[in-house]
C-alpha cells in the first residue's frame, strides 16, 4: 500500500523503454529518509527489487536520495 508514502500524489503513467508503461505515483523524499524506506513503504514483498525499479525509473546513478527530491514510485 502506498498510502504511507509522504508527498503522495495522484497515480500517473510513466513510460520506460526497458519496462514499457509503468503506473507510478510521486513521492518527495523526507529528511533522513532512504530509498530502502521508500521502497518498503510501497508494500512490496521484495524491497530490494523495488529499490532497483525506483533507481531505474528515475534514472538515478545510485540509491542515494536527498530530502526534497521527487521520485516516481511504481504502483502495484
Amino acid at each position: 500500500m502506498l498510502g504511507g508514502l509522504v508527498g503522495l500524489t495522484s497515480p500517473t503513467s510513466s513510460a520506460s523503454a526497458a519496462q514499457g508503461a509503468v503506473r507510478t505515483t510521486t513521492t518527495v523524499v523526507r529528511p533522513g529518509e532512504s530509498l530502502w524506506e521508500i521502497a518498503a513503504a510501497s508494500g512490496t514483498s521484495d524491497v530490494s527489487a523495488m529499490v532497483t525499479r525506483i533507481v531505474e525509473l528515475n534514472d538515478l546513478e545510485s540509491a542515494t536520495v536527498h530530502a526534497g527530491q521527487p521520485l516516481e514510485v511504481p504502483v502495484g
